[in-house]
């Protein structure tokens, strides 16, 4: 059985954010690694050139993904590696008798998407972009409509990786009023959405 070939189409410039040069080197002693040299993202005709032979490709943000024309067109892969969060849309009818795991990083960056997300609500609650832009031209009161994080009643729709984190750091920040709805109530949520949270 020959060498596991490998093929990354995450462009340079993302790369160098997403692996250290450890990461690199041992993911180079997995196998014959060929990564896509542009900065550019690749088309899905110039992916499915590189990811020829390849039983493992490798995919984040932007990139092309295993659809159904990436899936033909490389016969042999076996696993795609998403080095971001969700793959919902990676699965369709186009995987039926296919043989392909697809996994994600969402749990390893799932904790880092829930701190953004929680610094944006608090920025976002107490309008501190506008209150920014305000007092260019002096000290002013802010803005009337700003209101702590404390005063709010959050309501996260979706208990995914990140959602649950969110939920989990929450509570600390308010007044404990904290609802976490799975995306199957999603069509119920409306309803109670106005109680959940001020804007």
């Amino acid at each position: 059985m020959g060498e596991t070939k490998i093929g990354g189409l995450i462009p340079t410039e993302l790369r160098q954010l997403l692996f250290t040069p450890e990461d690199m080197e041992r993911l180079a002693g997995m196998g014959e690694v060929r990564w896509n040299e542009s900065a550019e993202q690749m088309s899905t005709i110039e992916a499915i050139e590189l990811l020829q032979g390849c039983t493992v490709g490798i995919g984040s943000w932007g990139t092309p993904w295993p659809d159904a024309e990436l899936l033909e067109g490389c016969p042999e892969l076996k696993l795609w590696v998403h080095v971001a969060g969700t793959v919902k849309r990676m699965f369709g009818e186009h995987l039926e008798g296919r043989d392909l795991i697809i996994a994600t990083c969402a749990p390893a960056i799932a904790e880092s998407v829930a701190e953004i997300t929680l610094a944006q609500l608090i920025i976002g609650l107490r309008r501190t972009l506008q209150n920014g832009v305000d007092n260019r031209s002096g000290p002013t009161r802010p803005p009337a409509n700003s209101h702590t994080l404390f005063q709010s009643t959050v309501g996260v729709v979706g208990a995914s990786e990140v959602g649950r984190r969110v939920g989990r750091n929450l509570p600390p920040l308010t007044r404990g009023s904290c609802s976490t709805i799975p995306l199957s109530a999603r069509p119920r949520y409306r309803r109670w959405a106005p109680n959940w949270s001020r804007t």
